[in-house]
């Protein structure tokens, strides 16, 4: 399914009649550690979505929560919005492209149905948090952090849910 020499892992099954497949973008084959990131997530879910044509997508991960957002270990959020908090480009309109705000796919019986907190996402590829990055993802407000996201490519093409599990505050 996937092109030859990729450390993309596809699980599937059927439920209920109806398919379900799980893909991540597996280890690098290298070091040997998990590819993360917004970049092994866009490749590996773009690949997936021309390979198997889904009806939707559920991106689901972990993050880390901001107390000051109400968040709490074991919250589970449904994304509402998302924003880059690590894409830097200070040329005027590019700053606008690099951060990528973008509303993700409306489900509003979702999070009563489900239980779930609803917020906004800041992702980027660096596990730290610089000054900068921070002052970032307060000013988009952001109720949770990840680095897996991969929305701003995808969203535009499919139904696509984000969930995070708070990991950590």
């Amino acid at each position: 399914m996937f092109p030859k020499g990729v450390p993309w892992v596809r699980y599937y099954g059927i439920y209920k009649d109806i398919h379900i497949n799980f893909v991540w973008p597996g280890k690098d084959s290298n070091l040997g550690v998990d590819s993360i990131g917004t970049v092994s997530a866009s490749l590996v879910t773009y690949a997936a979505i021309q390979a198997l044509q889904p009806d939707l997508i559920i991106n689901a991960g972990t993050a880390g929560g901001f107390k000051a957002k109400g968040a709490s270990i074991g919250d589970v959020y449904l994304v509402s919005d998302v924003a880059f908090h690590d894409r830097r480009i200070p040329i005027p309109v590019f700053d606008l492209y690099g951060v990528g705000l973008l509303q993700a796919y409306s489900t509003p019986n979702l999070p009563k149905d489900l239980n779930l907190k609803v917020g906004k996402l800041s992702t980027g590829d660096s596990l730290d948090m610089s000054p900068q990055d921070e002052a970032t993802i307060i000013a988009n407000d952001a109720s949770v952090k990840d680095m897996e996201i991969m929305l701003k490519n995808i969203e535009s093409w499919y139904p696509c849910h984000r969930m995070d599990s708070v990991n950590g505050l």
